[in-house]
């Protein structure tokens, strides 16, 4: 992979390293991985397309979302967050993660500010909202699979990592980022474990790898 190449790997390698980490991947036949890859990515992109232009916060405010912005770091290093339990309904962005992130891919041919990173993370979490308003999260728009409890009982089991597969590709495309934002995600981490960025991309590469052998 040549180094300016990092928005080439495509979308479908990082929804897989989303997939694979639901706790029913394992049961996933192998043949149906790339359906929920698929479905995922569809829904997210299908909802991008209906609030292309609009106002996320608004949307959110409106419909009595508060929304928060830490300037301190994130104790567990995280983006952002959701809380909607009936009593509180809020959406966190941690402003500390979005300008660690875009340090590190400043050292990288695809910069991206701490604004863009903020307004990604929010979209990230609008898509979230679109699933806990509408009471159908994106794993319900998408066969079950058939397994056996104790190898005996029948039941069925959703693949709820969709729903992030989602959510990234809701804030990708109606953000208009030109690389997957997990792949951001990968660039900052291997950069914490002094990695160069070639050997980044080298590493993104074996996933892609990874991602055929599994899924095509």
């Amino acid at each position: 992979m040549e180094v300016m190449e990092l928005g080439r790997i495509s979308d479908e390698v990082f929804a897989y390293s989303d997939l694979k980490e639901d706790f029913a991947y394992a049961r996933i036949p192998r043949e149906k991985r790339q359906y929920y890859i698929a479905a995922g990515l569809a829904a997210g992109r299908r909802a991008a397309r209906v609030y292309r232009g609009r106002d996320l916060g608004t949307l959110l405010c409106s419909n009595g979302v508060e929304i928060r912005r830490f300037s301190d770091p994130s104790p567990s290093g995280l983006h952002s967050q959701i809380c909607c339990d009936g009593a509180a309904k809020q959406v966190d962005l941690f402003r500390d993660t979005a300008r660690q992130l875009s340090a590190a891919m400043d050292k990288t041919p695809c910069p991206v500010s701490p604004q863009e990173l903020e307004r990604l993370f929010l979209a990230h979490e609008f898509y979230h909202w679109l699933e806990y308003s509408s009471g159908a999260g994106t794993e319900l728009q998408c066969e079950p699979i058939c397994t056996k409890l104790f190898g005996l009982f029948p039941r069925q089991v959703r693949i709820r990592r969709t729903g992030e597969i989602a959510a990234f590709a809701f804030s990708k495309e109606f953000c208009g980022l030109p690389v997957h934002p997990k792949a951001i995600d990968y660039v900052f981490v291997y950069g914490r474990e002094g990695k160069s960025f070639e050997e980044i991309c080298a590493r993104l590469a074996g996933l892609e790898a990874e991602y055929q052998a599994e899924c095509l």
